[in-house]
């Protein structure tokens, strides 16, 4: 019954009706706690950061991602502490405290080379990149685009590569080299055409309208 609410829960934040689900994210998160589920429990707590995240209440949501966090290293799931890291530190991020948003994404990465996880080297390493170029660190954005965007394409994960290439070519395109940034939007778009990428995601090529 516990597991059901949560699915309930992921259903209506589907739907966009986050007030729905957090009512029973909260319900399913006070079976989770009753049955003694850390796991599940630590999982929840992610969606339930995110959904206040979603609404821009993000002292809320970095509230929950730390309580993630501390159940996640108590059973020592290094995935989810990982993504805790991460979300901690888009927290930082949307607070412009870059530092901070760096100094967590630095732990996320070691995390997820210590344990050889690829997909999660190279999203940490875009997100490295995100950062440096919300600073103006243009060099330093690029190498991590660049690095990001090799793995991805050694993985052949083409939604990452698409993603990786759009940045790329945004960041061309802030640079004022528009026949280099459209080249990498182009290649971006052709992949999200191909895989059918929606809007949200994230992977359309802005730099594309930018003239």
């Amino acid at each position: 019954a516990t597991k059901n609410k949560a699915n309930l829960g992921n259903y209506y934040r589907s739907l966009g009706n986050n007030i729905r689900a957090l009512e029973y994210y909260q319900k399913s998160m006070l079976g989770f706690e009753d049955i003694g589920d850390t796991m599940s429990a630590a999982g929840l707590l992610v969606n339930i950061g995110l959904i206040y995240s979603d609404m821009g209440e993000h002292d809320k949501a970095l509230s929950y991602y730390e309580k993630s966090l501390k159940l996640s290293e108590e059973v020592k799931n290094m995935e989810y502490i990982a993504h805790n890291l991460n979300n901690i530190s888009k927290f930082y991020q949307i607070k412009k405290e870059y530092s901070k948003a760096i100094e967590y994404l630095e732990r996320c990465l070691a995390i997820w080379e210590e344990n050889r996880n690829k997909e999660g080297i190279a999203l940490t390493t875009m997100n490295l990149g995100v950062v440096h170029s919300a600073q103006g660190k243009d060099k330093m954005a690029i190498d991590f685009y660049n690095r990001a965007l090799a793995i991805y394409e050694e993985l052949g994960a083409k939604r990452g590569i698409a993603r990786s290439l759009n940045s790329i070519g945004g960041f061309y395109n802030r640079l004022e080299n528009p026949s280099l940034a459209l080249s990498y939007c182009l290649r971006s778009l052709e992949i999200a055409e191909e895989i059918k990428a929606l809007p949200e995601e994230g992977i359309a090529c802005k730099c594309l309208y930018n003239g």
